[in-house]
């Protein structure tokens, strides 16, 4: 649940780090420690005070101020307007998954906004899954080889593999691959 600031404010985050936020400010679930979280959602007149509750429409409205009034970050001469229209205040997990699950050009951009401002490592050092192979030594192996090792990864890196597998060589085996589902042991049937 997110949460709007009242006043000037200096809130321990989920990483134990104190940080000073201003009026204004929407604070998401990670920016503030549980113990606070839970004050306020049980009515403590001192942090009722001091934060207000936010529906994620709410908050989504003051994010997307928040980054108009940041506007275009300027990298290498250039301005570089934000990805998402809700970018500042987002959790820099919450950056990435929505760079994975963006195409290439969207995380690219991404990126580039991010080197012009915070510079936060894990957004900036994010490669996307069609940028890196899968699994080492995917480039040099045969389909029957790729398709095997995908049988016995976890759905996450055979999501990534297919990404990766479309922005190259989209071969359809690899593309529209399915784990074939292990046969029920006997007596299992209900």
């Amino acid at each position: 649940m997110p949460f709007l600031t009242k006043d000037v404010v200096t809130a321990r985050n989920v990483n134990g780090e104190s940080v000073t936020h201003q009026p204004g400010t929407v604070l998401s679930d990670w920016e503030l420690e549980p113990y606070a979280r839970q004050k306020i959602l049980e009515g403590s007149e001192w942090y009722r005070a001091r934060y207000e509750p936010l529906t994620d429409r709410e908050a989504h409205g003051y994010r997307v101020k928040a980054t108009q009034a940041e506007g275009p970050h300027i990298v290498d001469g250039a301005a570089v307007p934000p990805p998402w229209d809700d970018y500042v205040g987002l959790h820099p997990t919450e950056i990435v998954a929505r760079m994975r699950q963006s195409d290439v050009a969207v995380a690219r951009e991404a990126r580039r906004y991010e080197l012009g401002g915070m510079r936060r490592d894990i957004i900036v050092g994010f490669v996307h899954p069609a940028e890196r192979e899968p699994f080492f030594g995917y480039d040099n192996m045969d389909l029957r080889g790729i398709l095997e090792k995908l049988e016995i990864l976890p759905a996450e890196q055979v999501a990534e593999a297919k990404i990766y597998e479309q922005a190259h060589q989209n071969r359809p085996a690899i593309v529209e691959f399915e784990p074939e589902t292990a046969p029920e042991p006997a007596g299992a049937a209900a």
